[in-house]
Formats: structure tokens, C-alpha cells, sequence
């Protein structure tokens, strides 16, 4: 093969050995030394300076053990990471993230469309309600000339009024249903989908004494857990907390 053609990909029916194997026998050579020297570790005790020393030089050998171990993994997952990153450039820079993004103005699209229903719809109610507000004047209108016309004898006069107050109270009850209506929120059905409208609770803290003094009386613990991050920055920038204590605790590190 020559130098600058590259090698085939490792496909179905290759002779390799599976890459378990392969890390096995790559890392044995440290696996057997860290074991030797977490044996050491465990069996080592304190009681001197002369042991506390050698406990110190076990720490140094621990951490350049370790070193050299991070070293060799990160050269046998370069390939790895090498390709991660090309399946990443190719699938999701590529093409995920602009067909989100297409999706994304979709959803804008559907949602000012929806808008637009919405303040339609509510000019429509509007206009209905008042329309069968004057339906149902009529309708009393003409239920009193039918009890005019009773009292007076005139059959004819008065079954014509009661045909106009039943046609009135007809038209006055549906215009107050919802037949026929705008219909913002409906499902819009298409070959490939359905696109409906969701609801969701987005919140916004608009006092946040009040909201955090909720939160201390009922999620103190969560509150406390979410808030550590930014005590724990500020502490470390010599920042002086109201309501929190700074303890200087010491911790062995190994150095060269």
C-alpha cells in the first residue's frame, strides 16, 4: 500500500482483536504496578517520621503512576475523540443543528399565526356576544307583544310574536356557543404531522425577597444545594458572605 493512501476502515470481518483485548494487554504493564503500589499503601502505617515519609513517597509514585496512566489515555482515545468530533462536525453542526434551527422558525411561524387566530377569535367573541345580547332584547321584545296581543284577543298577532321570540332565542343561544367559532389552539393536520399548541408555565420572579423567602421556609435544602456554586466562587474570592462561615481546612497534596 502506498504511504499516502490511507488505511481501509476496520469493518465487518476484520482479523483485529477486539478492543478490549487490546487495552488489556496496552495497560497491563500499569495495572500490575499500581496494584503493587496500592498493596504498599494499604499496608503501610504511620508511627514515625521515617514512615511518614515513606507513606509521602508513596503518594509521589501514586501520582506519577497516575500521570502516566492519564497520559496513555488520552493518546488511545484520540482516535476516538478524533472521530467523536468529525461525526459531531458532520451530523450535528453539519445537520441537526440547521434543521433545528429550521424547526426552531417553524414553531415562531405557528406561534404568530396562532397569535393572529387568537386576537381574531377574540373580535369574533366580542361580536357575537354582542349580537346575541341584541338577539335576546328581540326576543323579550317580541314575547311581550305576544302577551299584549293575547290580552288583547288577537290570536294571529300573538302566535306571530311568539314565532319571532323563539327565532330570536334560537339565534341568541347560538351565538353564545362556541359553534362555528375561531378555533385558535385546534390541531393543524398535515401529510407529515401534526402541529398543536402546547402549554407550558414559565415563570418569572418578579419580587425576589418574597420568592426567596418561600423557598427558605419550603425548599431550604434545594435552595441551599443550588446556591453553593456561587458561595462557594465568591468564598474563594475573599468575597465576605452574610450568613456564611469560612473554615480553613488543610488537605495533604502531592507535589514534585
Amino acid at each position: 500500500m502506498p504511504d499516502d493512501q490511507a488505511p481501509p476502515d476496520v469493518g465487518i470481518g476484520h482479523n483485529q482483536p477486539p478492543l478490549s483485548e487490546v487495552l488489556a494487554e496496552n495497560t497491563k504493564p500499569l495495572r500490575e504496578r499500581a496494584e503493587a503500589l496500592i498493596a504498599s499503601v494499604n499496608a503501610a502505617r504511620i508511627d514515625s517520621p521515617e514512615t511518614a515519609a515513606q507513606v509521602t513517597t508513596l503518594g509521589g509514585m501514586l501520582r506519577d503512576l497516575r500521570e502516566k496512566a492519564e497520559a496513555a489515555r488520552k493518546e488511545s482515545a484520540r482516535p476516538f475523540d478524533d472521530g467523536k468530533a468529525a461525526v459531531q462536525l458532520a451530523y450535528a453542526r453539519g445537520i441537526l443543528d440547521p434543521l433545528d434551527a429550521a424547526m426552531t422558525a417553524c414553531r415562531k411561524m405557528l406561534d404568530a399565526w396562532r397569535a393572529q387566530l387568537d386576537a381574531a377569535a377574540a373580535a369574533e367573541r366580542r361580536k357575537r356576544d354582542e349580537e346575541a345580547a341584541e338577539a335576546r332584547r328581540v326576543a323579550e321584545d317580541a314575547e311581550q307583544r305576544q302577551r299584549d296581543a293575547e290580552a288583547a284577543g288577537d290570536p294571529g298577532a300573538a302566535i306571530k310574536a311568539e314565532m319571532e321570540a323563539m327565532q330570536a332565542a334560537e339565534r341568541a343561544e347560538k351565538l353564545a356557543s362556541d359553534a362555528g367559532t375561531i378555533r385558535p389552539s385546534e390541531p393543524i393536520r398535515t401529510q407529515t404531522g401534526m402541529a398543536s399548541a402546547a402549554t407550558t408555565r414559565v415563570p418569572t420572579v418578579t419580587n425576589i425577597g418574597l420568592c426567596l423567602r418561600w423557598m427558605l421556609e419550603n425548599q431550604s435544602a434545594a435552595l441551599i444545594e443550588a446556591i453553593s456554586p456561587l458561595v462557594a466562587r465568591l468564598t474563594r474570592a475573599k468575597v465576605e458572605i452574610p450568613g456564611v462561615e469560612v473554615k480553613e481546612v488543610a488537605a495533604t497534596r502531592f507535589r514534585r
